[in-house]
């Protein structure tokens, strides 16, 4: 039972590395989707992955909408709540 609460873990941070090592690869590197070194066998991960990663360069974008993707995301989120808490 330790064994398996062990490998758990291990898979867990393994897992953990692996999505930061990638989002730094994008975000801090200017990494390209094709080119990621690290999610190479993982489509559906890089997929989301470089998603998440679009958000931070798109943030101070000019939109169509608004003045910025920051903006407009604002816009977008302002009347979405958090189920079963208090927060808005």
């Amino acid at each position: 039972m330790i064994t398996t609460i062990f490998k758990t873990v291990y898979l867990i941070l393994y897992w953990l590395a692996l999505y930061y090592r990638a989002l730094l690869y994008y975000t801090i590197q200017n990494g390209t989707f094709p080119d990621c070194p690290v999610l190479r066998d993982d489509v559906h991960a890089r997929i989301h992955v470089y998603s998440i990663a679009l958000v931070f360069k798109l943030w101070d974008y000019p939109h169509y909408r608004n003045g910025t993707f920051h903006y407009d995301l604002m816009k977008n989120l302002r009347n979405v709540a958090v189920p079963g808490t208090c927060f808005p």
